[in-house]
């Protein structure tokens, strides 16, 4: 659980690899955007035995992470968030 500001967000793992992310009504990718749009705030980790399902179908995590902060930059230089 993400918490800033202006906006909280969660990030759900299974076995280390994010599998769904949710913030702002957002759910999957999109959610997990809004996550990382958070830029102050806290964070709490929960430790969970549950599976989540997938909705993010990402090839790693780090590859979800680069791809996201790639269309934020865009994002950015067009102008938009």
């Amino acid at each position: 659980m993400l918490t800033g500001d202006a906006q909280s967000g969660r990030v759900f793992f299974n076995e280390g690899r994010i599998v769904d992310a949710e913030s702002a009504g957002a759910k999957g990718e999109a959610g997990f955007r809004r996550v990382v749009e958070i830029t102050s705030g806290s964070f709490e980790f929960q430790k969970s035995a549950e599976t989540f399902p997938i909705t993010i179908q990402a090839p790693s995590n780090t590859n979800l992470i680069l791809d996201t902060l790639r269309q934020l930059d865009e994002s950015a230089l067009e102008g938009g968030n």
